[in-house]
C-alpha cells in the first residue's frame, strides 16, 4: 500500500535484542510525506501513515513500537 502522497522510504537500521523479544526484530524506516502543489495537513500525514501501518500489520503481522 502506498500512498500517493509517499514520497521517499529509506531503511535506516535493524536491531535485535532483549528489548524487541525472541524471534523478533526492529526495523527503522523514514517516510517522508509530500504533495507538489501543496502542503499536507497533519490529518493526511496521519492517514496516509496508518495506512501503510495496517497494510505491514496485514500483510506481514508488523507491529508499531511505541
Amino acid at each position: 500500500a502506498k500512498p500517493a502522497n509517499l514520497a521517499e522510504l529509506t531503511f535506516r537500521e535493524e536491531y535485535r535484542g532483549k528489548q524487541v523479544g525472541a524471534g523478533k526484530k526492529s526495523l527503522f524506516f523514514s517516510l517522508v510525506y509530500r504533495l507538489a502543489d501543496r502542503t499536507l495537513t497533519g490529518e493526511e500525514v496521519d492517514a496516509a501513515q496508518a495506512l501503510v501501518c495496517a497494510a505491514l500489520s496485514r500483510d506481514i503481522g508488523a507491529q508499531l513500537r511505541s
